[in-house]
């Protein structure tokens, strides 16, 4: 059976067991149990010391569930998790989700458990998902093997996470904002399976149309770039790494016993990649509102339409000042169009301000004409909340006119603009609470691309001006072999090649990182000098 086969039984199981079921709400066993009983799927529950869970019939063992069990989760002590893994492989169970936290978090004697759950899962071919993890939810399946509270509802955008609390928190976001989960991972300790399979499964899964990622450590960096470029290639991939500090790092350690990479090297190599870095959940959550409006390709050229000037003037800024940002020109049609339709005091620019008394029809009115004209690709609609504000019906305009041309809106405030809010977030339509936070989210899906106005109108002429850079390594090697001048050093990719390159290399040894991105190597602490033996290396 294929990875990828092996991974669709997580998330479209037949028929689940729950090993640690319990009627006591206090305990995980019991989350997760009343949460699967409001799926589609067969659940059996097991526990010893219980004749009933919830009103089904709880079985002493895995082993007396008189049915197939397509998939298990592990709810109980870690020192009984390697007991309970057996029997699932001797009745045939063949993917398993261990919930239960106590392994290398705790140390030693933990590290020690999970080396034991480790070895039973390979030496029975099983996909071990955890432990120490919240578990899976697959929305389009209607499938919720967690002990997360609020289910958001089903859309687009999937969620892979090394932190379940991380994940608990964006589900509870999702269902705040009205933003659409294909699917939710969380990945735990990755005892057996880790990060790799599942974003190979992402790159090809048709309901993922965008993937969120929030990693405390990588497994293996060459196939980890390899998988994110495949998927990158296909979808938008972000991804918030935490660790990027030394108290951070010394957190992650702590709280998975994994030690976090280099943040300057993580960064670039996903940005290398195709993919999107961020540095905040903040950021991260902005970015998946504009997947929620359908907005999975840069869009560079915008106007601003607002009904108060001051947030239109900050906003301004912030497009100007972005790194591949900028407003609009509009056409003289587009402001002739608009000086007909408009107040005589409103202004026709880009910012266009429709003023502070504007009802949902100047609204309405002002973006069926910035939506004609071709050199705006996207609208960022500011609402302050007036006395005479419409604040539904304005909600409402946004959606209407987002069939024309991305229209994305940002209803500042208070109470007053909780209307306009909950009107978008009924349909699924996403709202920001700032302008920074949209331009923001726009200027990291535009990662690489030019302002427009510094590209060529014929993309033939838009040649790259000349400026010194940084040659590849093995470029350079060859460039001195050329002209006869000595070099040493090899370049290797990963630590089967370290080791062969070892056997050759003589006395004290300096090694480093090579990027393109990464200039100035000691700034970014990736150099380390006088290293004498492999095992330092």
């Amino acid at each position: 059976m294929s990875g990828r086969a092996n991974l669709e039984t997580f998330f479209t199981p037949k028929s689940i067991a729950v090993i640690g079921a319990s009627n006591d709400p206090r305990r995980v066993g019991y989350a997760i149990f009343k949460n699967l009983l409001d799926g589609k799927q067969k659940v059996f529950a097991v526990n010893d010391a219980e004749k009933e869970v919830l009103g089904r019939i709880s079985y002493a063992s895995i082993t007396d569930v008189p049915d197939k069990v397509d998939l298990a989760l592990l709810a109980i002590r870690a020192r009984f998790v390697p007991e309970a893994l057996s029997q699932c492989a001797r009745v045939g169970i063949g993917n398993v989700i261990v919930v239960s936290a106590g392994f290398k978090e705790e140390g030693e004697e933990g590290v020690a458990l999970e080396k034991r759950l480790a070895v039973i899962a390979q030496k029975n071919n099983l996909q071990v998902l955890g432990p120490n993890c919240l578990g899976v939810i697959n929305l389009h399946s209607g499938l919720n093997a967690s002990f997360a509270a609020g289910i958001p509802r089903a859309g687009g955008i999937s969620f892979l996470s090394q932190s379940g609390a991380m994940g608990t928190a964006m589900l509870d976001w999702a269902c705040m904002e009205g933003v659409g989960i294909s699917k939710f991972v969380s990945l735990g300790n990755e005892a057996v399976t880790n990060e790799l399979p599942f974003l190979e499964y992402f790159a090809q899964d048709k309901n993922t149309s965008a993937l969120l990622c929030y990693f405390e450590n990588i497994s293996d960096g060459p196939q980890f770039l390899e998988l994110a470029r495949k998927v990158a290639a296909k979808k938008p991939l972000v991804v918030l790494r935490a660790g990027r500090s030394a108290r951070g790092a010394s957190a992650v350690s702590s709280h998975t016993g994994s030690l976090a990479p280099n943040d300057a090297v993580f960064s670039a190599a996903i940005r290398q990649a195709g993919g999107i870095v961020v540095a905040s959940l903040r950021e991260l959550l902005s970015l998946a509102k504009l997947f929620q409006l359908g907005v999975y390709r840069p869009l560079q050229r915008l106007a601003i339409l607002t009904n108060g000037g001051g947030p239109s003037v900050v906003a301004a800024d912030q497009v100007e000042l972005s790194h591949s940002l900028s407003l609009a020109t509009l056409s003289d049609t587009t402001k002739e169009s608009l000086k007909k339709t408009l107040p005589p005091m409103a202004a026709v620019g880009n910012p266009v301000d429709v003023i502070g008394d504007a009802l949902s029809d100047r609204f309405a009115s002002a973006l069926k004409t910035l939506s004609a004209d071709r050199g705006v690709e996207g609208i960022i609609a500011i609402v302050t909340p007036q006395l005479m504000t419409e604040m539904e019906k304005t909600a409402v305009v946004f959606m209407e006119s987002h069939k024309k041309k991305p229209v994305l809106p940002v209803f500042m405030g208070g109470e007053l603009a909780d209307v306009g809010r909950a009107t978008l977030q009924r349909k699924g339509f996403a709202n920001f609470d700032f302008p920074s936070d949209v331009i923001t989210a726009l200027d990291q899906l535009a990662t690489g691309n030019k302002k427009p106005e510094q590209r060529s109108a014929d993309p033939k002429k838009d040649v790259k001006p000349q400026v010194l850079r940084l040659l590849p390594f093995l470029q350079t090697q060859k460039l001195l072999s050329e002209y006869k001048l000595p070099s040493c050093g090899v370049l290797v990719k990963n630590s089967r090649e370290l080791a062969s390159a070892w056997e050759d290399i003589k006395g004290p040894a300096v090694l480093k990182v090579v990027s393109p991105d990464i200039i100035h190597k000691s700034e970014a602490r990736v150099v380390a000098v006088g290293v004498k033996t492999l095992a330092e290396a």
